[in-house]
């Protein structure tokens, strides 16, 4: 259950999200979306492999995890933080360089978990000025999120960002 909630999760919640703030790049001199397990950050790898030596792995099999999410096994390891991250970087219309931070943090517990969405931004000092709680919801594993629901969420982060920016100019 935990495998198709975090797979859910980042499919239809995170990355539908991430669309919309997508939408907000402009206003922004540099974004960038970062995935932390239990935070530690999850680097992107890229295999490189030499022509010659492909052909010799051809024939090696290979062990297909079955609940593999961003190359962790949540099977052999006991994950119980998931946060995806978007940073927006010195909003141009600000006077002086303010970041905001927008995380969905999902935490697998026992017999529930929690989904929990903030906006924090920082001041020319880089330091947390403000964490705002979007939305948070705690809920048993059988008990998905709806579509409507995801929308609700969509609209109330991108509305408070619009605000946020708003202020700023």
């Amino acid at each position: 259950m935990a495998y198709e909630l975090v797979k859910y999760i980042n499919d239809d919640l995170w990355n539908s999200l991430l669309k919309v703030l997508n939408g907000f790049d402009d206003f922004f001199a540099e974004t960038k979306t970062e995935i932390y397990l239990d935070h530690i950050k999850i680097q992107k790898k890229k295999t490189v492999r030499h022509p010659i030596r492909a052909l010799s792995f051809a024939d090696k099999e290979v062990i297909i995890r079955q609940y593999e999410i961003f190359g962790h096994d949540l099977d052999e390891e006991n994950i119980s933080e998931i946060r995806w991250e978007r940073n927006m970087l010195s909003i141009k219309s600000a006077p002086k360089k303010i970041d905001y931070f927008i995380n969905c943090t999902l935490y697998l517990n026992d017999s529930t978990y929690k989904l929990k969405i903030d906006e924090s931004n920082t001041d020319s000092s880089l330091v947390l000025k403000n964490v705002n709680n979007l939305f948070e919801e705690e809920r048993e594993y059988k008990s998905f999120l709806m579509k409507d629901d995801i929308g609700k969420i969509i609209r109330l982060v991108s509305n408070h960002l619009i605000k946020a920016i708003k202020e700023q100019e």
